[in-house]
């Protein structure tokens, strides 16, 4: 077991099955919708038929990638923050800033994180992604978790601690 493994976790976000459920089962709704229309009422013209199926399919899709990325925990350890993947969200070190104001670049629910270098693009969609210096958590987890991991983070940080 690597040592990333077996560290002390401070915080965790987990999304609860019914806001899975609901969240994944209103995006298929949409794209079930649209993919009606493609086939009982298509639009004129070929191209905007292609653009109506295309659509429902990538509604479809994130339907399903939506309940499956949501099934995962987020943890905050004393290296690093990562989900229960194993998939290392970002080290702790690379942390400048955690932002959490109404007016910041956050999903719902959540905060995001200013990193001193570039970090891979990747996303799970409803609960975290980083891109560039920027990385967020939150969107379909609960709201009380992911101020928990916040403060908890800014205090292991030694950040200043800015209220919502």
């Amino acid at each position: 077991m690597s040592e990333r493994q077996t560290s002390q976790t401070l915080a965790e976000i987990s999304v609860s099955p019914l806001r899975r459920f609901v969240g994944a089962a209103a995006v298929a709704v949409s794209g079930t919708l649209l993919l009606g229309t493609a086939m009982f009422e298509p639009p004129q013209g070929p191209v905007l038929q292609v653009l109506v199926w295309a659509m429902a399919l990538v509604l479809l899709l994130g339907a399903f990638r939506l309940y499956r990325d949501t099934g995962l925990v987020v943890r905050l350890t004393s290296e690093a923050l990562l989900d229960s993947s194993g998939e290392v969200i970002v080290a702790l070190e690379e942390i400048v800033e955690v932002e959490r104001g109404h007016f910041s670049l956050r999903p719902s629910n959540g905060f995001s994180l200013k990193l001193k270098t570039e970090a891979t693009p990747c996303w799970r969609v409803g609960l975290w992604w980083r891109a560039g210096q920027r990385a967020a958590i939150g969107g379909a987890a609960s709201a009380s978790q992911a101020k928990k991991m916040a403060e908890t983070l800014e205090k292991h940080l030694g950040l200043s601690v800015l209220t919502d």
